[in-house]
């Protein structure tokens, strides 16, 4: 009897054994995954960067702006960066910054919503249909 307690448990140990070199495996197979798709990810985000850019900020001239339909509002003042928010419909919103980026005219904004949050962004000026100071002075955007 005690030989087939003492066998029993040599095999329970056994068992135990491959059963956690199993999960070990399984757990470095995923870890090698991870940190290709985390590389992959590293190299793709490094290449996106071609040069430093240069961006000039700026008062604005103009102090509010109308927003054309189905805009984005970006994280950032490049189109590569997160979407924060589409703008499905024309809204009226206050200008607080320009940044010129590559030729391009951006406008920090906030959003006339009840939320605190993703209620400011940069919008490009092609974003705007209406730009003025108060309401007597309206000028179209191009």
């Amino acid at each position: 009897m005690k030989y087939f307690i003492f066998i029993i448990l040599i095999l329970g140990i056994i068992a135990m054994y491959f059963y956690y070199d199993y999960k070990l495996a399984l757990t470095r197979k995923q870890l090698m995954i991870a940190s290709k798709k985390r590389n992959t990810v590293k190299t793709r985000s490094i290449n996106r960067i071609e040069k430093t850019p240069t961006i000039k900020f700026s008062s604005p001239n103009s102090k509010v702006g109308i927003t054309n339909i189905n805009t984005n509002l970006y994280l950032a003042p490049t189109t590569s960066s997160p979407i924060l928010k589409n703008i499905s419909i024309r809204m009226e919103v206050q200008l607080l910054d320009t940044a010129e980026l590559n030729s391009e005219t951006w406008y920090y904004v906030n959003l006339p919503i009840d939320t605190d949050i993703n209620c400011r962004g940069w919008l490009n000026s092609k974003d705007f249909s209406i730009l003025y100071s108060d309401s007597t002075n309206l000028t179209k955007s191009n």
